[in-house]
């Protein structure tokens, strides 16, 4: 199926979709990239590519498009999901997207730190952990993803929005990717 590259009914995609449409084909090879993956960690070949890819578009507009995005993520759905278990339809994010999302996640680690990344990053890490009665967090994979992109960025911006994830996530995976981020900058910077 040659598209829609992501399922209309969430706020970042309908703005991921919208900008992709208007910028056309190498915004249209962006948004693909970021579904090419199932690994918990982006692979080499994923990451060469995913800093082709957004130079073809212009590695400054890429990224300010996909913080833009990523600060979409939690916001109520535009159009509601059935789900088969019965739970908050609003609150699940559409399982087509989850990949793409989190691809897009993974892309700022690629990009150097800024204030704006930052934020951008913690705002995934905390709503994919919301929890969904019958289900529990939305989905720790955008969490952790974030969690690794906080660890790549790797500055004192990063390194701060670790340490409030760390007091303020409840869900024992990423706590425990967070502090093991948080280990390994501290071992870096003390070198």
């Amino acid at each position: 199926m040659d598209g829609p590259v992501l399922s209309p009914g969430e706020a970042w995609a309908d703005l991921a979709m919208a900008d992709a449409a208007a910028g056309g084909e190498a915004w249209e090879r962006l948004l693909a990239h970021a579904r090419t993956t199932d690994a918990s960690k982006p692979a080499k070949k994923w990451e060469r590519t995913g800093r082709d890819v957004p130079a073809e578009v212009g590695v400054d507009a890429a990224t300010a498009a996909i913080l833009r995005w990523l600060a979409q993520v939690g916001r109520p759905r535009t159009l509601m999901l059935e789900t088969p278990h019965g739970s908050d339809v609003g609150a699940e994010y559409d399982p087509y997207n989850m990949v793409a999302l989190r691809g897009l996640v993974w892309l700022p680690a690629f990009t150097p730190e800024s204030p704006e990344s930052v934020r951008a990053l913690g705002t995934p890490a905390e709503t994919a952990l919301r929890k969904v009665p019958g289900v529990g967090p939305i989905c720790s994979k955008v969490a952790n993803a974030a969690v690794f992109a906080l660890s790549r960025l790797g500055g004192p911006a990063a390194v701060g929005e670790l340490a409030r994830l760390s007091v303020k996530l409840t869900y024992r995976s990423t706590l425990k990717a967070v502090g093991a981020a948080l280990d390994t900058l501290a071992r870096r910077t003390s070198v």
